[in-house]
């Protein structure tokens, strides 16, 4: 029996030229307001641009499959707001035909 754990995330863009196409996806497909743009700019640029839970959330991901190697369970990561996002990786799940997914919100 194929088994996964999906990690789900907001997500984060992974670079300033990013920034614009993360914000139409929170903004639900539409422009978003130049003050959101440059709110976003400011904060990320704190960071150099890359959010440090993107790597945090990567870490956990690789602990966590690291953990249920034996137990033969694949480990995800997907994010409502960024890539991989959780539609496509559910697509992924379906297509690769597991029986059962563990979804845990974080």
């Amino acid at each position: 029996m194929m088994e996964a754990v999906v990690l789900m995330g907001y997500g984060s863009p992974d670079s300033k030229d990013e920034i614009y196409e993360y914000l139409v996806d929170v903004y639900g497909g539409r422009t978003p307001p130049d003050y959101a743009i440059r709110e976003t700019e400011e904060k990320y640029s704190n960071f150099s641009y890359k959010s440090p839970s993107t790597g945090i959330l990567n870490n956990l991901k690789e602990k966590i499959a690291n953990d249920l190697k034996d137990q033969n369970m694949d480990v995800f990561l997907a994010f409502k707001h960024w890539k991989p996002s959780l539609q496509s990786i559910a697509r992924e799940l379906s297509d690769k035909g597991y029986e059962t997914v563990y979804a845990l919100p974080l």
